[in-house]
């Protein structure tokens, strides 16, 4: 954490919390990317989300974020989602902050117009904004074409929680039925495995679209039933 001084960063919030929307004093930085998703949620409360930071590398822990606007969490999902990662705790909350003034003038219960929400999103780069415009069926889960506002965030997908290195080899027939390391195997280790036996493999460089095409999950906890049952729930959830 060289360049990122947290007592400094607290005392300043504190000293300007009157004047922003968003109290910044309130958070938990986690440095790296070993930490425990579900312990750390259940110990920030009902209203955290994590996210990930690049500038020191690690987590910010937000006890907050679901308090925010809901066009606010929306956007901020959907950048997560796509894998963007923050700059740091202040990026986050200028973010966070950014994103509150824009729908302030949008009460509970009133609709973002599509444009705001469009431009909101490609603050994150241009690709986020094609969830707000264009041809939106393709942005809908299937059964949910008929429904406005249900975006692909909603669709089901893994999550990655955790960026250890990993390398599971499945039997094809079973997926409950695999071999687990704590480490990375090389791309020739790997070959010499699929050579030699029925099974296929998923390690820490698999995507999440990939992991889905297996688990198929039906809901949230069926997904992350099947995460556990394939030994997966250390690295992914729903």
């Amino acid at each position: 954490m060289d360049n990122f001084d947290l007592r400094k960063y607290l005392a300043e919030g504190k000293i300007h919390l009157q004047e922003v929307v968003v109290d910044r004093t309130k958070f938990k930085f986690i440095e790296g990317n070993d930490y425990n998703y579900n312990e750390e949620m259940k110990e920030a409360g009902p209203n955290a989300e994590i996210f990930s930071l690049v500038d020191p590398v690690g987590v910010i822990v937000d006890p907050n974020f679901n308090t925010y606007h809901s066009a606010t969490q929306e956007i901020m999902d959907l950048a997560d989602e796509q894998g963007h990662e923050w700059y740091d705790v202040e990026d986050y909350f200028d973010m966070v902050e950014g994103h509150e003034d824009t729908f302030k003038k949008y009460p509970k219960g009133t609709e973002v117009p599509e444009e705001v929400m469009r431009e909101e999103a490609m603050q994150y780069g241009t690709d986020y904004g094609q969830f707000y415009g264009g041809d939106r069926d393709d942005y809908y889960q299937e059964e949910n074409k008929n429904v406005k506002g249900k975006l692909l965030k909603e669709e089901l997908m893994p999550k990655k929680i955790s960026n250890k290195p990993f390398t599971i080899v499945y039997q094809v027939d079973d997926m409950t039925d695999y071999e687990a390391y704590d480490e990375l195997l090389s791309d020739r280790e790997q070959d010499l495995i699929l050579n030699n036996a029925d099974v296929f493999i998923f390690d820490s460089n698999t995507p999440a679209n990939e992991i889905e095409d297996y688990i198929l999950a039906d809901d949230v906890e069926n997904g992350n039933d099947k995460l556990e049952r394939y030994g997966l729930s250390k690295y992914w959830k729903y």
